[in-house]
């Protein structure tokens, strides 16, 4: 790993701990164990260094949905191709969990910056993913699979119950008294109990 890598994978730590602006550019340069001068030779400001973390996130979530999307069978099944998009963006997540943590910093303080670095990061590839899954969703209506709802709205939804999976561990142990002692399990059945929860709530009768 070269020396700008190491940078953002500190910056990216402490981002997820302390958020952007508890964060100072001399400790990323102590996590990193790199001097200062050089943290700001690759990146002139912390905001500049905040948006390539950011920058970096969507495209690593992006990539992992894109590819999951196209290794589904391109069919009239908009049923797989929903179940793909749910367990893809889970996982995205779910496998690099500091993920959850800046992607809920920058919609509370900062969601102008999400909205550029988003249109930044989409604007190369073949297909925007979000319009693509409305897209599907119409398609399910069309074949009288989906109800006729606003899935915008939906969208939303699984995006709100994907990324509240990081504190759901924690809300579960104070509220439900639900010990999670092995977190793969745990985070696998949050993911089966999305899909079921999304599929039921729109699926015809």
């Amino acid at each position: 790993m070269d020396s700008k890598e190491r940078i953002l994978e500190a910056a990216m730590e402490l981002f997820a701990e302390k958020g952007k602006h508890g964060t100072r550019m001399e400790e990323v340069a102590a996590r990193a164990g790199i001097n200062k001068a050089m943290v700001y030779y690759y990146y002139t400001s912390k905001d500049y260094l905040y948006k390539e973390v950011l920058k970096s996130i969507l495209q690593s979530v992006y990539s992992s949905i894109y590819s999951a999307l196209e290794k589904t069978p391109q069919d009239n099944d908009p049923i797989s191709k929903v179940k793909s998009f749910l367990a893809a963006h889970f996982e995205a997540f779910s496998n690099q969990k500091i993920y959850t943590k800046i992607i809920l910093d920058v919609h509370a303080n900062e969601p102008e910056e999400f909205k550029n670095v988003f249109k930044a990061v989409t604007k190369n590839w073949e297909k925007n993913i979000p319009q693509e899954m409305l897209k599907i969703f119409e398609q399910g209506m069309a074949q009288k699979i989906f109800r006729d709802i606003n899935y915008k709205h939906v969208m939303i939804s699984i995006f709100g119950m994907n990324l509240i999976y990081y504190f759901g561990k924690s809300i579960a142990q104070a509220l439900l008294q639900l010990e999670v002692d092995d977190e793969q399990t745990f985070l696998k059945e949050r993911e089966e109990s999305n899909i079921d929860l999304l599929l039921n709530g729109i699926l015809t009768k």
